[in-house]
């Protein structure tokens, strides 16, 4: 096995300088199946990368059957070697970019892409690759490798990419609600983990089924961390703004708990920001 492995990598590696991306696709993707957890693998989710940021390749990806690959090599990334978790990180940045595309998000739908994510946004989850476990708070991502906290930049990317295309009831059923609100009450300080887990909850937040996963007693105080943690960048506080606001608008015991938890600070940041705007005038 191991010869007729070494075989197929050294053929496919052969032939990586051609320049035909459809043919790139499909040698990558033989090279990551057949080289998992070897430097093959990570030049190989290298290249799958860099053939990513060219959206003339989204339909290329589809075709050589390149989605299901990357999310698999994005979703072993829990627990592995530093070169499975390279080799991951680039996997997540090639599949965030591919999934810009609105067929490719209805074909990793297909994938149960978000059920195949979800059990990555867990910070408990990466005990194995340096995370502490002593429960929630900043530590949980914080004791994280720099990797493994951009993967999860990427990971929620991808999520709110997905999001949009029909994407919500496997938001639902595989719990992903709950992990972003937890995430983001874990990673509060981190701007960019906070606007993107942000931009998937005030997308989920317009479905009845994914609000009432949004529990306001419990993740109330989450959304409230991260809106004094940005409480000037526009971007985070208008989408957690839209949640919290939706949130309060589905049900009477919602609205106490958000007029109790949020309402104080949500009134400063009102009279903040309107004395910003009258300061501009």
């Amino acid at each position: 096995v191991e010869r007729r492995r070494g075989a197929i990598l050294a053929a496919a590696g052969a032939l990586m300088d051609r320049r035909e991306p459809a043919l790139l696709l499909r040698l990558a993707r033989l090279i990551v199946l057949a080289g998992a957890g070897t430097p093959a693998q990570l030049h190989a989710c290298k290249l799958l990368f860099k053939l990513s940021k060219l959206e003339a390749n989204d339909g290329d990806f589809r075709a050589a059957g390149t989605l299901s690959l990357l999310l698999a090599t994005t979703r072993r990334a829990r627990g592995r070697a530093p070169l499975a978790l390279d080799a991951a990180l680039y996997a997540a940045g090639a599949l965030k970019n591919v999934s810009a595309d609105g067929a490719n998000q209805r074909a990793l739908a297909k994938e149960s892409v978000v059920a195949a994510l979800a059990p990555l946004l867990r910070p408990s989850s990466w005990a194995d690759a340096g995370a502490a476990t002593s429960g929630d708070g900043d530590d949980g991502v914080a004791a994280l490798p720099p990797r493994a906290v951009q993967l999860l930049v990427l990971t929620t990317a991808t999520l709110r990419n997905v999001a949009v295309s029909g994407a919500v009831p496997q938001f639902v059923a595989s719990g992903a609600v709950g992990a972003l609100c937890e995430l983001l009450g874990a990673a509060a300080w981190h701007r960019e983990l906070s606007l993107n887990v942000s931009r998937v909850l005030a997308k989920l937040s317009l479905s009845d089924a994914a609000l009432a996963q949004i529990d306001a007693a419990a993740h109330t105080d989450a959304i409230v961390r991260a809106l004094r943690e940005h409480d000037t960048h526009l971007p985070v506080l208008i989408r957690l703004s839209f949640v919290l606001a939706n949130l309060a608008a589905a049900s009477e015991p919602h609205q106490r708990a958000v007029a109790r938890k949020a309402g104080t600070h949500l009134l400063r940041l009102l009279d903040a920001h309107v004395d910003a705007a009258a300061a501009r005038a």
